[in-house]
């Protein structure tokens, strides 16, 4: 849970907003900027945003840290009308992000679906990524290739429905805390700095900013050999922290992918999916020893 202590230091370092001109729009998120210092970029979760990481950031003081809106969610913005999102294009925007920062290499934080998506990045663009870490994630979700075709029709029908729906509008905030709250298994604190960038007040109350797409059937899942082999191109080190009461301990693939990683450290804690969110002093701690670990050396 988040101390009152740890409330006070969230207040106090909420960020200032970043926005990268991309060819495929503008990407938003967050910055706690320390230049000269080790470069962190930081992905959040599915239906998450930048802000995901604001407990995390005043234990991150030694890094220059900027966590972003993946597209679709926060404020960043949404893909083209008629297109679905997937994870190959969530990492060629991390990677277009990377370029309008100028930054040639960083660490790479990834937590659930922003873990899955550094697993791609990393594997895709090697020379850019110093180390890894994810939070309570290894590598992306798969299901088996028979699935596809079904999976792809829905998707399909799912989608073309869509364009017709409009956003559901709640009356006060607080219902959309409860909600993200009960959806996330999170506690209110983190559940309200989640909330307070995805949602906008419209003329009869609060809605999502996020796109409405973002629920709908994703076109394809990998299988999982394809899966394992993103997994083991990966040779840079990666570390996992891995939740006890979270969402990876229980799938059956979880231990066969800690197998055949070359250079994995797992770090198991306490907690649920949203461990970093509350309570991120002890997530910090191990995560702060491994980057500090994996710095280069100054020339």
């Amino acid at each position: 849970m988040l101390t009152m202590e740890n409330t006070v230091a969230i207040k106090s370092s909420l960020g200032r907003d970043v926005s990268l001109n991309t060819p495929a729009g503008v990407l938003r998120g967050l910055a706690w900027s320390n230049p000269g210092a080790p470069r962190v970029l930081a992905l959040h979760g599915w239906l998450d945003n930048a802000a995901s990481f604001i407990p995390l950031a005043p234990y991150l003081a030694g890094f220059d840290l900027i966590a972003l809106d993946l597209p679709g969610h926060g404020h960043s913005d949404h893909i083209a009308s008629g297109h679905a999102y997937h994870l190959s294009h969530y990492a060629a925007e991390v990677l277009r992000a990377l370029d309008a920062l100028q930054w040639d290499a960083c660490f790479l934080l990834g937590h659930s679906l922003g873990g899955a998506v550094g697993t791609l990045v990393t594997a895709t663009a090697p020379h850019r990524i110093l180390a890894l870490s994810l939070i309570d994630q290894i590598g992306p979700l798969s299901e088996p290739a028979a699935d596809f075709p079904d999976r792809l029709k829905r998707s399909i029908e799912a989608h073309a429905v869509s364009q017709d729906q409009k956003k559901a509008e709640y009356p006060t905030l607080d219902e959309l805390v409860e909600r993200r709250r009960l959806v996330g298994g999170i506690d209110d604190e983190g559940a309200r700095l989640l909330v307070t960038r995805n949602s906008q007040r419209g003329a009869n109350g609060y809605y999502w900013r996020s796109d409405p797409r973002l629920r709908l059937p994703a076109p394809l899942y990998l299988d999982e050999g394809q899966a394992q082999a993103i997994l083991t191109s990966i040779q840079c080190p990666v570390q996992m922290i891995l939740a006890s009461d979270g969402l990876v301990a229980a799938r059956p693939n979880t231990k066969r992918r800690i197998e055949i990683m070359a250079n994995l450290v797992v770090e198991k804690m306490t907690g649920g999916h949203h461990l970093h969110m509350d309570n991120p002093g002890p997530v910090a701690d191990v995560l702060v020893s491994f980057l500090q670990s994996h710095v280069p050396a100054a020339d």
